[in-house]
């Protein structure tokens, strides 16, 4: 006899795409200041990109998915709320574990990404363990 372990889930933002996002908006950044050659115009694009940048980070810390799975192969995005049942198409690599999910009411097959530096590494273990078990 199995026991079901419930596990709660709240994924931070991953390090790769803060960087990547940081990298694409210092690109931007630096191609305007080098084609406006007034020095007022330049600050105001700077503070005008940092405040987008500062109000999209926010954001996407604002949006980070929490969740509860069941090792029974259940996972519930908010309590109380629907279930959801493990997809046989999950799969799990070094790097990031695609967590594919089917509604109970409406039998649609839904994904989610998570990064590896994403989530603790027992949730990880344990979410791939979980993956590797049901499929």
């Amino acid at each position: 006899m199995s026991q079901e372990l419930k596990c709660s889930v709240t994924l931070r933002p991953s390090k790769y795409w803060l960087l990547l996002c940081i990298v694409i908006h210092s690109l931007v950044l630096g191609l305007l200041l080098n084609w406006q050659i007034l020095i007022s115009l330049q600050l105001l694009y700077t503070v005008v990109i940092i405040v987008l940048c500062g109000y999209q980070c926010r954001q996407h810390w604002l949006r980070r998915p929490s969740f509860t799975y069941f090792t029974s192969g259940y996972i519930q995005f908010d309590a109380g709320g629907e279930l959801f049942v493990f997809s046989k198409d999950s799969r799990s690599a070094d790097l990031f574990i695609q967590l594919s999910y089917i509604s109970l009411n409406k039998g649609h097959v839904q994904s989610l990404c998570i990064m590896r530096d994403a989530i603790d590494d027992t949730d990880y273990r344990r979410l791939v363990r979980t993956i590797k078990i049901l499929k």
